[in-house]
């Protein structure tokens, strides 16, 4: 299949970057390239919350008709931020019920998640395996963050690899199509390519991809020497004797050098900077704050939240609405998720990661900041307006190093 515009307009997908975190250091990882376990640039992409992943897939099936899948994709593993991954899964398919949807991941968590995502909708897993031998996994990867603690050497490659597998097993069990992706990488994985292809027909994988890895543009360079298209077809021969391959030589989903993602590249930088629901139907804005003047109280200990409207340059204070008590574990949460339903943002001087999750899940974001309210708010809604430090030049940085989205 011939990798040039026309191919891709016509069996390309829409490819939705949405978490940048990620629980898994490759040793081959750039910022600057294609994350090839994502399939998705990091400081090149943005990344949208589940309702502008929503807007996104939209704008783009509008425009090409006849694309059939909407893939989730980077810029980082998906399953870093699960509610967010579960929340865009349900909501692409709730939308657009005939699109095959898609989540490209690690395996390193998602296997947590399996349940969630068959009633969510999910079609098809993508799980990047770039081998089973713990020795070869130690030389891929530096760390493995499972269960909130960082894991390195042959701790974190036993991890690795069992998760990896359990995902695979898990979710093929569960009726998911599952395609297994391996980097070729010669002289580091290439002899144990074939048995990974063959222990992912064993536990349920339907498809197999090899792929090279990307050129760094900014060094020249690869983590290995380029793999040829011979090289790449001798491999596939011998794995085809135990699993379907699929694909060419670049994963299909990868969004460098998509046309239809390039064409789609500025609306998609500008949805990603507006409100985390583009919908427009949380108009307000929540403060934790002490004085009404500064965003000073931490959410776990603000007995009251203010709620403010912008309209025209001018803050207005709509309501005072007291929290729900606290106790109550995550009810609290989701219940302060409830009586948020008109806000969009959420500005505290800091906040745990259980609210946190919860109300990022219902639609909320939430930023942590010292600012004063009036000047949060007009960044928050007009980024544009920041000053450039005049260290720097940096358009906000000042600002920047107050604010952070959490």
């Amino acid at each position: 299949m011939p990798d040039n515009i026309e191919t891709n307009e016509r069996y390309g997908r829409v490819v939705v970057p949405l978490v940048g975190a990620c629980n898994l250091q490759c040793v081959f990882c750039s910022k600057s390239i294609v994350c090839h376990n994502g399939g998705a640039t990091r400081e090149a992409m943005p990344e949208l919350s589940p309702w502008q992943a929503l807007k996104y897939a939209g704008e783009v099936l509008e425009e090409y008709p006849q694309l059939k899948s909407i893939c989730i994709a980077g810029p980082g593993e998906p399953f870093a931020d699960p509610e967010y991954a579960i929340t865009a899964v349900k909501l692409i398919k709730k939308r657009f019920p005939a699109m095959n949807v898609s989540v490209i991941t690690n395996g390193i968590e998602a296997f947590n998640y399996c349940d969630q995502l068959v009633a969510a909708g999910l079609d098809n897993l993508t799980v990047t395996i770039n081998s089973l031998n713990r020795g070869i996994i130690t030389r891929l990867y530096d760390w493995v963050r499972f269960e909130k603690r960082l894991y390195r050497g042959e701790q974190a490659a036993e991890i690795i690899r069992d998760n990896q597998i359990k995902t695979v097993r898990q979710f093929a069990y569960s009726g998911i199509d599952v395609k297994v992706n391996t980097i070729y990488l010669p002289g580091i994985n290439d002899i144990d390519i074939v048995a990974i292809a063959r222990k992912s027909a064993q536990i349920g994988a339907k498809s197999f991809a090899c792929i090279r890895t990307v050129q760094d543009p900014d060094t020249g360079e690869n983590v290995s020497h380029p793999v040829s298209e011979r090289e790449l077809d001798a491999v596939r021969k011998q794995c085809s004797k135990y699993i379907e391959i699929s694909g060419d030589s670049n994963c299909r989903c990868g969004t460098f050098g998509n046309a239809i993602f390039m064409k789609t590249k500025k609306r998609l930088f500008e949805i990603a900077a507006g409100p985390i629901d583009p919908e427009h139907k949380r108009p307000n804005i929540a403060v934790a704050t002490l004085d009404s003047v500064t965003v000073n109280r931490h959410l776990g200990q603000a007995g009251k939240l203010n709620i403010y409207s912008y309209k025209d340059g001018i803050c207005e204070l709509l309501d005072v609405r007291d929290t729900p008590p606290a106790g109550g574990g995550e009810q609290r949460w989701m219940d302060m998720a409830a009586m948020l339903s008109d806000c969009s943002v959420l500005f505290v001087k800091d906040a745990g990661l259980t609210p946190l999750g919860i109300l990022k899940a219902s639609g909320l974001s939430v930023i942590r900041t010292e600012e004063t309210i009036s000047n949060a708010i007009k960044y928050y809604l007009f980024p544009e307006t920041m000053t450039k430090c005049s260290s720097c030049s940096v358009m906000g940085c000042d600002f920047n190093k107050k604010v952070q989205e959490i």
